[in-house]
């Protein structure tokens, strides 16, 4: 029972990518399950076409309109039958969610992980309708998290490009070559006509967290109305405990507020050393304090 506790404490305290981690194989594994299931009624074939219909999304817009909401479900499905998919997608989450989550509000990795999936899937679809050379994949359907996946990758990456990791096989290497690797990728795989539709939504995820962090850092967060919508989710699941403990909700001291500022001031100061020097530069303490604020954001 050790693994489901480890997954319950991710599930309670782990960071926004986590969760977005433990969805996607839930979602997998639950898919998985029915696959076996009807696999062992000879059902396999109208399984998948029920899957394929009701929650991948279709790139016909008369038939998009009629089930608008697979523009949420298609960026938390994969194809049952290919696990490869599923967990390379999970692998760039896992690591790029994580310094994510390090270097700035880790729960900003929600609305733009949907904003990613977004933006992707209509690019693709104007693609197809735009291009002659791309009218025929109209009627296509799409699934998969990669195009939002690609949003935190590029956005991480914009953030901190010189970012070092190591890898198996290859030592060091910084984020902004494996992000320059995946995109070339992507681009360069467009022409060979399997999956066109893919491609192009991974470069319209990748486009999205590029400009958002170029406007975060210049005029602003586009998400700046993220936590009112996620507390106003919260409450509508947590309407009777909400009741209990709303009297706690008081501590609007000035010496909270002081040290909220000085904290700030902290933050911003780590911050300038990283865009300057890179996050290697950092003391053990500052990349405690940087780690211990991304949690209480």
């Amino acid at each position: 029972m050790a693994f489901f506790d480890d997954i319950k404490y991710q599930w309670q305290h782990g960071t926004a990518a986590m969760k977005l981690i433990i969805v996607n194989v839930a979602i997998y594994l639950a898919q998985s399950l029915g696959l076996l299931v009807a696999y062992g009624f000879h059902q396999k074939e109208a399984y998948l076409d029920f899957l394929v219909n009701w929650f991948w999304a279709n790139s016909n817009i008369s038939t998009l309109a009629t089930r608008p909401w697979t523009l949420v479900s298609y960026m938390f499905m994969h194809d049952p039958q290919n696990i490869f998919h599923i967990v390379s997608n999970m692998i760039y989450l896992f690591f790029f969610g994580r310094i994510f989550s390090d270097i700035t509000n880790q729960k900003l990795a929600y609305p733009l992980y949907f904003a990613g999936g977004f933006a992707g899937f209509f690019l693709a679809l104007i693609s197809f309708y735009l291009f002659p050379g791309y009218q025929e994949n109209i009627g296509g359907y799409f699934v998969g998290a990669s195009a939002a996946i690609m949003a935190i990758v590029i956005a991480t990456t914009t953030l901190m490009p010189n970012y070092t990791v190591f890898l198996y096989f290859l030592g060091p290497v910084k984020l902004k070559y494996i992000a320059a690797f995946v995109v070339i990728v992507d681009v360069i795989s467009i022409p060979g006509e399997s999956n066109i539709g893919g491609h192009i939504a991974h470069l319209g995820g990748a486009l999205f967290g590029y400009l958002y962090i170029r406007s975060y850092r210049k005029s602003g967060n586009w998400f700046s109305w993220w936590p009112h919508f996620e507390s106003r989710v919260w409450q509508i699941f947590h309407r009777n405990k909400l009741r209990v403990a709303y009297n706690y909700q008081r501590q609007d001291t000035d010496d909270r507020r002081a040290k909220e500022i000085e904290d700030q001031k902290k933050l911003d100061a780590i911050l300038d050393k990283i865009k300057a020097s890179g996050y290697e530069s950092l003391s053990r303490q500052e990349k405690d304090f940087l780690f211990r604020m991304s949690k209480e954001k």
